[in-house]
């Protein structure tokens, strides 16, 4: 018996697990929802665009070959313990420089439209910027873990870390891909917010950013046709504004349920990039209303379940890695979303899982495993803890 004075707390079992493990699954269910409407929108896409209706099955047998591959990751990182990543940030943060300064030598990366953004190997495209995008939320949530509260110190604590969240954003930016090396800055800089940086010192970090994209915005006429066809697209009908006005056009005839898989007529040589960029537009026109609200309830439900782990992860390195990743994912679906929608001027940016192309479809499918095994090892961690008896001695007077 003990004794008198004692009291004894029965543990509690607080349903953590399974808890856990429901977000894991939702979290799991909404990207496999996503990737299995993106290889069906692929085919629709790519079939209707050629009379070689082989043509149309090479394409889906591509798309398919890039989702084996996406999976193989997602299971890799699903087991593989999240904190070798912790371990080996280095040769992750080097080998994406490496990846991102080869890309640039003519004869390495491959140019399309005047940018060269591309390997070509064994007959598949690779974009060493999702290599960039992972190297960078591993470097920063790590810095962060083990910096602390210095980092909220600006020469010793903040002020290194965009120095390596400037090199990654800047090489993408020399290729040259100026959405995604605003998207990598900003993701940086979010994170380390959250970790606890200033706002001050934020705002003093992002003073030069922000003259330096106003000056590239300026010297691009390109870029200056998109602002100007983003406040009056029918103005600039037959050059920066064509490619929205054909957006809303799909989307508005699409109606509340759609024209019906594969009814799509602007994915006719009407709307450029169909099967990338402007994929949700084709999938407003034959799903309708229904379908694109259907495709952001679940980028929503992925969001929300990712936060969640990011909050219960049994370490610093792992909520911010949790919260990295799923920040990325969500913030390229916003961002495409509000580009298809001529809410934002256009910018090439592929919407998470459904657009066409491997390498945003692998890294993305990497970064889901990388969530999943931060939830599982959160999800022991907590069962362990469950059952351990607390014992704690109270005198009594």
């Amino acid at each position: 018996m003990p004794p008198a004075d004692t009291v004894i707390h029965v543990p509690t079992f607080r349903g953590s697990s399974r808890s856990l493990e429901r977000i894991r699954n939702n979290a799991l269910c909404a990207a496999i929802a996503l990737v299995a409407l993106g290889l069906v929108m692929a085919y629709s896409v790519s079939a209707a665009r050629t009379a070689d209706v082989r043509v149309g099955y090479i394409a889906l047998l591509l798309q398919c070959a890039y989702i084996t591959l996406g999976a193989m990751a997602l299971f890799f990182f699903a087991y593989l313990d999240y904190h070798l990543l912790d371990r080996m940030r280095w040769y992750i943060f080097f080998g994406a420089v490496i990846a991102l300064g080869l890309v640039l030598v003519p004869g390495i990366g491959v140019s399309i439209n005047g940018a060269r953004r591309w390997y070509r190997i064994f007959g598949f495209s690779m974009q060493p910027s999702e290599i960039g995008k992972m190297a960078l939320l591993v470097i920063v949530a790590a810095y962060a873990a083990r910096r602390g509260r210095d980092i909220q110190r600006f020469l010793s604590g903040f002020l290194p870390v965009m120095v390596l969240v400037g090199t990654i954003a800047g090489l993408v930016l020399i290729e040259p891909d100026f959405g995604t090396a605003a998207l990598l800055g900003g993701m940086g800089t979010i994170v380390l917010v959250v970790a606890g940086a200033r706002v001050l010192h934020v705002f003093i970090s992002a003073l030069p950013g922000i003259a330096a994209l106003v000056y590239l915005i300026c010297q691009s006429r390109t870029r200056l046709n998109r602002i100007f066809a983003f406040v009056d697209p029918w103005a600039h009908y037959d050059g920066a504004g064509f490619q929205v006005i054909q957006s809303l056009t799909a989307l508005g005839s699409g109606g509340a349920m759609g024209h019906g898989p594969g009814a799509s007529l602007q994915k006719l040589y009407f709307l450029p990039e169909p099967g990338s960029d402007f994929i949700l537009a084709i999938v407003g026109e034959e799903l309708g209303l229904i379908g694109a609200l259907g495709v952001l309830a679940l980028f929503a439900l992925f969001v929300v379940e990712g936060m969640r782990i990011s909050g219960r992860a049994r370490d610093t390195f792992g909520s911010l890695l949790a919260f990295g990743i799923t920040c990325m994912i969500g913030l390229q679906a916003a961002i495409n979303i509000a580009v298809v929608t001529a809410s934002v001027p256009t910018k090439g940016i592929a919407l998470p899982f459904i657009s066409a192309g491997g390498s945003s479809l692998l890294f993305s499918m990497a970064g889901v495993g990388v969530l999943l095994n931060i939830a599982r090892q959160a999800e022991q961690s907590e069962s362990r803890d469950a059952r351990k008896p607390t014992v704690t001695g109270e005198l009594v007077t």
